[in-house]
């Protein structure tokens, strides 16, 4: 507690001294006995004028009270040990305490000077001045001893009024604040909702635009056989349809590449992806010009089958576009520790645009003649990255394949890492 410090109880002792010697002056010196009522109307007065500056001045200090109570003790200590009027002023201090429930500290100062103000009444007019000051403080003392807590009762109730109220606001804050969580909880729930829909109807929409292209894909090429003089314009329509076929799937696997976050993995190896990827690339003509030299083919891969195949095919596809015509594509995969790593390589020249052919709808220099939607590299290596792993472009070559290697010169690199289970 602050006010239990010895600088505290010395300060309070030296303003008792001094209230002491103050009454001395006063009553010898002076003689002037109205002194005594002007103080004594400043310790009625004073606990009103300390709650007037705590609530209104904000200046209230303990300290102010503690040594004024010490100077106005000191004086009515002085005036109970020259006076008979110390009787009357003790025994309603002993009164007032006593109803109010203060401490016992009061209760023995009272009964104190009260005892001073008797002897000294009791002295100078007799001894029945003790029984007539008692009943008169008694009732003076009364109203006092009852106002007392009702005062501190307001102060009280005042308290705990402005607590209440500090409390209401606080819930009422705490209400807005979990009305406010409830109604953004229930907006992303609708709008995950909504996404939900939206995503469920373009897959049944990409689904039934893809059915019939593949159709169209697969009968191109056998009609352009059996009618020859109508080979160019059943190639360029083979050439929309393809390119239509792209971009549907591309905005298919980037809405599923949006859906990422929590995934539905499923656990399969390398020989699994292969086969799907091999499957695919059946109804492309240079399907024959794709050369697999994968080891360790039964190593463990947890993900999403359908599309870590798109972005394994769409690094062999993009290396079939774009390289020389008739061109070889090596696809070579091996296991480095806790990691699978495929090289899809190609003879073309070496590529000038690096991390930006991985930025969206952003396509390289050579492809501008080529049909594309510069999504396929983008959403290749987010799908990678998505599973832990990466694509990028490797300047190094891949390990010497000898005599066995299926391309004469190697030009770009794409590799995929993806992490593998133990």
């Amino acid at each position: 507690m602050e006010l239990a410090t010895p600088s505290a109880y010395v300060g309070r002792l030296l303003a008792t001294y001094l209230g002491a010697l103050v009454w001395s002056g006063v009553y010898w010196e002076l003689n002037l006995t109205p002194w005594a009522w002007w103080l004594l109307g400043a310790y009625a007065l004073w606990p009103h004028l300390a709650w007037f500056c705590e609530t209104y001045c904000k200046t209230y200090s303990p300290w102010m009270s503690f040594y004024f109570d010490g100077l106005l003790i000191g004086f009515l200590t002085g005036l109970g040990a020259f006076h008979p009027l110390a009787a009357l002023l003790g025994f309603s201090l002993f009164v007032i305490n006593l109803l109010s429930l203060s401490g016992t500290t009061h209760l023995i100062y009272a009964l104190f000077l009260w005892t001073l103000g008797a002897l000294w009444g009791a002295e100078l007019q007799g001894w029945q001045f003790i029984w007539q000051t008692s009943t008169f403080t008694l009732w003076l003392s009364l109203p006092l001893a009852l106002a007392y807590p009702f005062y501190v009762g307001n102060l009280n109730y005042s308290l705990n009024l402005q607590t209440q109220t500090h409390f209401k606001e606080q819930a009422l804050l705490y209400q807005e604040l979990d009305a406010a969580i409830k109604d953004a909880e229930a907006a992303l729930t609708l709008e995950q909702e909504l996404r939900q829909q939206q995503r469920e109807f373009f897959a049944i929409l990409s689904h039934e635009i893809r059915t019939p292209l593949s159709v169209l894909v697969m009968a191109l090429p056998a009609l352009s056989k059996k009618i020859p003089e109508e080979h160019k314009r059943l190639h360029r329509m083979q050439a929309a349809v393809e390119r239509i076929q792209r971009a549907v799937d591309g905005f298919y696997v980037d809405d599923r590449a949006n859906a990422l976050t929590n995934p539905r993995t499923e656990i399969f190896n390398i020989q699994e992806l292969q086969a799907r990827i091999e499957q695919q690339l059946a109804s492309v003509p240079q399907a024959e010009q794709v050369c697999w030299m994968l080891t360790a083919e039964q190593t463990l891969i947890q993900g999403q089958l359908t599309l870590l195949e798109v972005a394994l095919r769409n690094l062999i596809e993009n290396a079939l576009k774009y390289g020389p015509q008739g061109a070889r594509v090596l696809v070579h995969g091996q296991r480095q520790q806790n990691h699978y790593l495929f090289n899809v390589v190609d003879e073309g020249e070496l590529l000038q645009e690096k991390e930006s052919l991985f930025m969206r709808y952003v396509r390289g220099r050579k492809s501008q003649k080529i049909s594309g939607t510069g999504l396929g590299l983008y959403m290749a290596r987010r799908i990678a990255r998505s599973h832990g792993g990466d694509i990028k472009i490797n300047d190094q070559a891949i390990p010497a394949l000898g005599e066995t290697s299926p391309i004469q010169t190697q030009g770009n690199c794409f590799s995929l890492t993806l992490p593998c289970l133990t």
